[in-house]
Parts: structure tokens; C-alpha cells; sequence
């Protein structure tokens, strides 16, 4: 079946983790919304995303949708940014205690949570610079010119776009709910 056309505008960045994790605490990045699944990484997961920060690892693209009540919600990335959250927050969404476990090269910060490492590691994760795409609010649904986002749940249709379409480019095949 043909992909009707339609005009996907969007904006490439690199926004360090801080700030990110500064537009979450205001509320203009939504991390959870209604089709993103719940918080599944464990503890060991979580903690070597930090570690591959701390290496200068890259990491998969995020990708957000803007909405025009000047919201990011995102598409995906959910779990990577929850987990940075979480470890400078220092609790885990359930209220557990972030502290870093499982760490192969830098096995001296097991055990120890954000506030406990050293400076220049702390700024070595606040300042680090995912890749991140935005697609902008201008941007044609699937089969409107120009939705009217309020009168809908925010992004279903530029996320079935991508989770159907976008995404199988790179083997990722998930439905709505299981996109991370």
C-alpha cells in the first residue's frame, strides 16, 4: 500500500543532558505519553548507559514531536532519557535508589549515585549531547494538511508515521506502545 505524501519538517540538535533534564522538571518534555510504554530497563541496564557516557560512546538518535501547546513529547529515546533522569535524580521511577551497579571499566563507581562521583564525571553526563531529531509541529499528518492537535490525543498520527515507517528502516519493528 502506498504512503500517501506529505511534508515532515525537522529540526536536527544536540542538547546536552542538563537541559533536557531542565525543560522535564518545567513539564515542556514529556517523556511518558499516552502511547510510550512504562519504564522497563533494569538497574545494570540503566547504569551502563550512564558507563557509555562516560566512554564517549554515541548513542541512538532521540526523537521528539513538538505539539502546538508547546510541548516535546517523545517518540523515542523514553528509556535512555528516564535512565539519565533517574541517576541525576537519584531514585528509579519507582523510587528505588539509582545507584550504579554492573559496570565493567568503570567498576569503582558501583555502588555510588550521581552526587557521589567525582566532578568532572557529573559534568561529563550533564554535558554530554545526544543526538536528537524534532519533528516540527508544521509537519503534514497522515491524512490531513494541517492537524488540529487539541482536537486529537497529541502525535498519534506523526507517531504511527514514524513507528510504522520511519523506524522499520532502521529493523526496529514495534507498534505504537512499544516504542522506546
Amino acid at each position: 500500500m502506498p504512503v500517501p505524501k506529505r511534508k515532515i519538517y525537522t529540526k536536527s540538535s544536540d542538547p546536552e543532558i542538563n537541559s533536557l533534564y531542565q525543560k522535564w522538571q518545567r513539564g515542556k518534555l514529556i517523556l511518558q505519553p499516552e502511547f510510550q510504554r512504562q519504564y522497563v530497563w533494569d538497574k545494570k541496564k540503566a547504569s551502563r548507559l550512564v558507563e557509555s557516557v562516560l566512554l564517549s560512546v554515541p548513542l541512538p538518535i532521540i526523537y521528539l514531536a513538538e505539539d502546538n501547546d508547546g510541548k516535546e513529547y517523545v517518540i523515542d529515546g523514553q528509556q535512555r532519557l528516564t535512565s539519565f533522569f533517574s541517576f541525576l535524580d537519584g531514585k528509579f521511577p519507582d523510587e528505588t535508589d539509582f545507584k550504579l551497579s554492573g559496570l565493567t571499566v568503570y567498576s569503582e563507581l558501583n555502588r555510588k549515585t550521581f552526587q557521589e562521583i567525582e566532578e568532572p564525571l557529573q559534568d561529563k553526563i550533564l554535558y554530554y549531547e545526544p543526538k536528537t531529531f524534532t519533528i516540527k509541529k508544521e509537519s503534514e499528518s497522515y491524512n490531513k494538511p494541517k492537524p488540529d492537535l487539541s482536537q486529537v490525543s497529541p502525535l498519534t498520527e506523526p507517531v504511527q508515521f514514524f513507528s510504522g515507517h520511519v523506524f522499520r528502516v532502521s529493523g526496529i519493528r514495534m507498534g505504537v506502545a512499544g516504542i522506546g
